[in-house]
C-alpha cells in the first residue's frame, strides 16, 4: 500500500521570545549583537490527509483544542545576529504529536507526526522606532515530516502499520515586526510563503 501525505501546513502564528544577550549591546550601532530564545512559545496548527490505499484520513489540528492535547515533545530554539540594519539568523523546531484519527470505515486508527524544520536567513530592518522593528526577511528552510499509522483495519487492508517520511528544501521570503514589551522580553509576528 501506498501511503501519502498530501499536505501538512504548520503555521507559526506568534512567538514570544526571552532574548539572552551573549554580548552585551553598547550605544554604537556598527557592533554586532547577538540573542538567543533557547525556548520559545509559538501556535502551530494542521490541515491535511493522511491517505492509504482507498482510504483517506484527515489529519485536522488546531492549536488550541488538538496539538497542545496531542503533543508528546518539543523543541525550539532561535539565534540572531544584528548589526545595524542587517540581521542573520538561525532557527530549529520539532514537534512530536500522537493524535488519533478516525476512518471513513468507522475505525480509528493511532498516528504518530513528527515534524523538524531548520532554517537559515537574513533580513534587513526596514523601519524602526524606540520599541518596534519592522523587517524583510529571506532564506532557506528544510523540513522533515515523519508519519506512523497505527490500528489499521487488516483485513480488508493487508497491513495494520503504515509509515511515511518525506524531506523537502524551501526558499522563503516574508515579513516580521519585533516590539519590545521589556529589557528582556520580546514579541516577534512573522509571516512568510516558499516553495521549493
Amino acid at each position: 500500500m501506498k501511503s501519502l501525505l498530501k499536505k501538512v501546513t504548520v503555521v507559526t502564528c506568534m512567538s514570544l521570545m526571552m532574548f539572552s544577550s551573549v554580548q552585551a549591546e553598547t550605544d554604537k550601532s556598527d557592533e554586532w549583537k547577538f540573542s538567543l530564545a533557547p525556548l520559545f512559545l509559538w501556535g502551530v496548527s494542521m490541515k491535511g490527509n493522511s491517505q492509504i490505499g482507498p482510504a483517506a484520513a484527515p489529519l485536522d489540528l488546531n492549536f488550541t483544542d488538538d496539538i497542545l492535547e496531542n503533543l508528546e515533545a518539543v523543541f525550539t530554539f532561535h539565534f540572531e545576529a544584528q548589526k545595524n540594519n542587517l540581521i542573520l539568523f538561525a532557527e530549529y523546531q520539532y514537534l512530536d504529536l500522537a493524535p488519533s484519527s478516525t476512518l471513513p470505515t468507522g475505525q480509528t486508527v493511532n498516528v504518530s507526526f513528527k515534524n523538524t524544520m531548520a532554517e537559515l536567513g537574513a533580513g534587513y530592518v526596514l523601519s524602526s522606532s524606540e520599541r518596534t522593528d519592522w523587517e524583510l526577511i529571506g532564506g532557506l528552510r528544510s523540513t522533515n515530516q515523519k508519519m506512523d499509522v497505527t490500528n489499521l483495519p487488516s483485513p480488508p487492508l493487508p497491513i495494520s502499520s503504515i509509515n511515511a517520511d518525506e524531506s523537502w528544501v524551501d526558499g522563503f521570503i516574508g515579513g516580521r515586526v519585533k516590539t519590545k514589551l521589556s529589557q528582556n522580553w520580546r514579541f516577534v509576528g512573522r509571516a512568510d510563503i516558499g516553495a521549493g
